[in-house]
């Protein structure tokens, strides 16, 4: 679990730092990383309820779906998975849809990014409801 809250700080801090410094630029990245966040909490909340869910993200959805009793459960709301599910496709689109015009793809990956941030944070509050300790993991030395 500690792994994958680390991750998450480290994603974190990225974030922050290049909304800081690059407010209007790199929004594919910015895009990207809040999915990776996303993915990582979720892993993180898998290790916490003691669930398996495999290595890749097609498990990860697997798992998120509760598709039977053979299937790892990772017991979240339809909602959370919903978020996920919308983060992975809007990431994707930040990294491949409009690039032929750099400023249009810069500018709709912004509302991307925003639009982002919203289904991070549902996610993120569904799994502290739930749980886990996702405050800031400060990296031992």
């Amino acid at each position: 679990m500690d792994n994958h809250l680390l991750q998450v700080t480290h994603n974190e801090g990225l974030l922050a730092h290049l909304e800081t410094t690059c407010p209007r630029s790199f929004n594919d990245w910015k895009v990207t990383l809040v999915y990776y966040i996303a993915l990582h909490q979720l892993r993180a909340f898998g290790k916490f309820k003691h669930v398996s869910i495999g290595r890749s993200h097609k498990d990860l959805e697997v798992a998120m779906k509760n598709q039977g009793a053979s299937v790892p459960n990772l017991d979240v709301d339809r909602e959370c998975a919903d978020s996920y599910m919308i983060l992975e496709s809007v990431s994707r689109a930040a990294r491949y849809d409009g690039i032929d015009d750099p400023s249009i793809f810069e500018h709709i990956n912004g509302k991307r990014l925003s639009f982002s941030k919203l289904k991070l944070q549902k996610i993120k509050n569904h799994l502290e409801a739930k749980g886990l300790p996702l405050q800031k993991v400060i990296p031992s030395a």
